[in-house]
């Protein structure tokens, strides 16, 4: 089974490199050749083309299921229309799976400023807005990295780990959630580490990273030999020149 995980964006080699530390070793990563750089902020709609052209390409080339590696589930509406093969987006997909074990979901992002507005329209347009609540930290994509680079030299639990540590308490506190959903793919390394200090502080709490579950979802659907619904995502029409 031949599946792809899908960067929206322009992607260096850095940015494939850490996609894949969190993904099975056969799945592919793949990032756009043109477009836009990868920055989480603006609009996602420009990059939309390319992606769905990519999405073509991944089922010609024989790819069984493509899975979005933005949060923002770029390209997934439009994508499914022109092809035959499962298309996922993370996002979705890891909001449906926290409804399945719990009642009251947080999403959590960096660069709050920037992402909590495009971040709850999707919430809204998957329906989740009774379930979910959206926090985060306002520190920057970039910054969420670099904090991963100190993480991984030094395994101390830095600033920023103990911020959003801290926020998910609040959450916990004011919300009462009771699961958590990473929002964005500039803190998909968190998972373990949240999980861990919210145990130390007596929250035994399940924190879902969405990309991996996306990847076993289309394990399924194609073991399964499902995919989405043609009435629902009905192809173009052919247009003659």
């Amino acid at each position: 089974m031949k599946i792809l995980d899908l960067i929206p964006w322009i992607a260096d080699e850095v940015l494939v490199n850490y996609e894949r530390e969190f993904l099975p070793d056969d799945v592919d990563v793949y990032g756009l050749k043109k477009g836009l750089q990868a920055e989480c902020h603006v609009d996602p709609a420009a990059t939309v083309p390319e992606t769905v052209d990519a999405i073509k390409d991944a089922e010609e080339k024989g790819y069984d299921a493509v899975v979005m590696a933005c949060f923002g589930d770029i390209g997934v509406e439009i994508g499914r229309s022109h092809v035959d093969i499962p298309v996922l987006g993370p996002t979705k997909v890891g909001l449906h799976f926290a409804a399945l074990i719990g009642h009251r979901i947080c999403l959590l992002l960096p660069e709050y400023g920037n992402l909590e507005k495009s971040s709850r329209q999707i919430v809204v347009s998957y329906g989740f807005q009774d379930k979910v609540v959206i926090r985060g930290s306002h520190t920057s994509v970039m910054d969420a990295l670099g904090a991963y680079d100190d993480y991984k030299a030094t395994s101390r639990t830095n600033p920023f780990i103990k911020e959003m540590v801290a926020i998910c308490e609040q959450s916990l506190e004011k919300d009462n959630v009771d699961v958590f959903v990473i929002g964005c793919g500039g803190i998909k390394w968190m998972r373990d580490i949240l999980e861990s200090e919210l145990a130390k502080k007596d929250h035994r709490i399940t924190v879902i990273d969405p990309v991996p579950v996306a990847i076993e979802v289309a394990r399924t659907l194609v073991n399964f030999n499902l995919v989405h619904s043609k009435r629902g995502y009905p192809k173009p029409p052919i247009t003659i020149n």
